[in-house]
Order: structure tokens, then sequence, then C-alpha cells
């Protein structure tokens, strides 16, 4: 049984392989973010999300997760950083009112994604005001909260921004400011 899966995997284009990891790393992101959740509206709000991702990553073809793995070789140009304008939301409630003011920086594979995200920035604040307002402040208080928040916010931007589009390479974000009130 173990010959024909490594025969199988032999068989892909380095396309379908890219499409396969992606698959794989989306995947486990998502199990991880619903056990992460609280029960209730928290958990359902997860999976909706999880679920689009997913629907996007299968529904792109293998050729663009192929070119994005390109995109991440190491070259002479080396990363890019796209600082975005900070992000003022409201927290799901815990002890009252509470919102969160944070700052950001994006670490892009290479200045061509600098330029494309910046053209698409409408979506990008978009995705990560969504994102943002999901959040209880008792997540993001500790160090493991604002690195679990910098991960998910980098997994919801390498989305492709449309149906069969590429997806992005946002290789990390850092924080500049982070004020929970």
């Amino acid at each position: 049984m173990l010959v024909i899966v490594a025969i199988g995997f032999a068989n892909r284009t380095p396309e379908d392989t890219a499409k396969y990891a992606m698959e794989a790393r989306v995947d486990a992101h998502c199990d991880q973010t619903i056990a992460d959740s609280a029960l209730g509206d928290e958990r359902r709000m997860a999976r909706q999300m999880c679920g689009l991702m997913k629907a996007s990553v299968k529904a792109a073809p293998a050729e663009t997760f192929a070119s994005a793995m390109k995109d991440t070789s190491v070259g002479t140009a080396g990363p890019a950083y796209l600082p975005v304008e900070s992000f003022t939301v409201n927290l799901q409630p815990e002890t009252g009112e509470q919102f969160l003011q944070v700052g950001m920086t994006l670490q892009l594979a290479n200045s061509d994604h600098k330029n494309l995200i910046n053209t698409k920035m409408n979506i990008v604040r978009s995705r990560v005001l969504l994102l943002l307002s999901e959040k209880k402040a008792s997540e993001l208080l500790s160090a493991d909260g604002k690195k679990k928040l910098s991960h998910d916010i980098a997994v919801a931007l390498n989305l492709p921004f449309y149906d069969g589009g590429k997806p992005q390479n946002v290789t990390d974000v850092l924080f500049t400011s982070f004020v929970i009130q």
C-alpha cells in the first residue's frame, strides 16, 4: 500500500504537488482555529471562514500554487515590506466594550507581491477587519495570541483576491503597535 501511495505522489505534476501542499496547510490551520474557538457563535464563525478558505483553494487551478511557490524562491530582490494603515475595531464583548487598535507591516516575498497587495488594499483591509472583529481581548493579550493572530492574518491575505486568481505571498505580519482598551 505504501508503494502505491509513493507512486501516486511520483506521478503528480509540480503544480498538483503545490496545490496539495496549500490544501494541507489550510486544512491544518482550520483544524487548529476551530479547535481553539469557543463553543457557539465563535466556533460557527470559524467553521464558516474555514469553509470559504478551503473552497477558494479548491477552486483555484493548480498552476496558481506552483507559480506562487516559484515566487518564494530566494532571489536577489529579497522580501518587500508594506506598511498598512492602523485598524481600530470593537472586539467581541467579554467584560464590557473593548476595542483593539493595531498597526502592522506586511512582509511579502518580493516587490511584485507588494505592488499587487497595494492595488487591492480595499480587499486586504476588509479581510483584516473581519478577522480582527471576531476576536476577544483575552485571545490577544498573550504573546502566543498575537503570534496566532499574525498567522491568521497572513493565511487570510494569502488567499486569491478572486476566483481562479493567484494567491498572494504574505510571508509575515509584523505588528508595529498593539493596544487593547
